[in-house]
């Protein structure tokens, strides 16, 4: 990771004891087995989704509300779900990339080296099964994930 990444994170980490990089089994040691396991270790007891490239390495956490209604109530670099989307531009500035998924929200994008952050918020105000009440600007979900190309090109 480049020192401007670093500074700008600097304290804001994720409130997981496990670290990109990090080999499956390892990771299966700390935190248990997944509750679900396809492409992705699905983890719906705690609210996340953990993904591995080709060396079995952690290179993507997935925060989210699962199916069950389980919501992840860690931080992701000083911001959590249900947040204002204003938090995330004040700690990391404007995104990237914003992409209407017209579902009811928009996708934000940060690149920050091959770090990517993604943040799904709400453009609408609800109130559904699995997500409960929920308002214009509030966080949905976030991603963080390491891309080995550059992210400017994926999207």
């Amino acid at each position: 990771m480049n020192i401007e990444l670093i500074k700008k994170f600097e304290g804001f980490e994720y409130d997981l004891p496990i670290r990109f990089g990090q080999n499956r089994d390892e990771i299966i040691n700390l935190i248990g087995k997944p509750d679900k396991e396809t492409f992705y270790d699905s983890y719906t007891r705690y609210g996340f989704i953990l993904g591995y490239n080709i060396f079995d390495e952690l290179d993507l956490i997935w925060a989210a509300t699962m199916d069950s209604g389980i919501t992840y109530k860690g931080n992701i670099f000083g911001v959590k779900i249900g947040d204002s989307i204003a938090k995330s531009y004040e700690l990391w500035g404007k995104e990237n990339t914003m992409k209407d998924k017209r579902m009811g929200y928009f996708s934000s994008y940060w690149f920050f080296d091959k770090l990517v952050i993604e943040v799904e918020h709400w453009n609408e105000n609800g109130d559904e099964e699995g997500f409960g009440k929920y308002s214009i600007g509030n966080i949905k979900e976030i991603q963080i994930r390491i891309e080995d190309e550059n992210p400017d090109v994926i999207f």
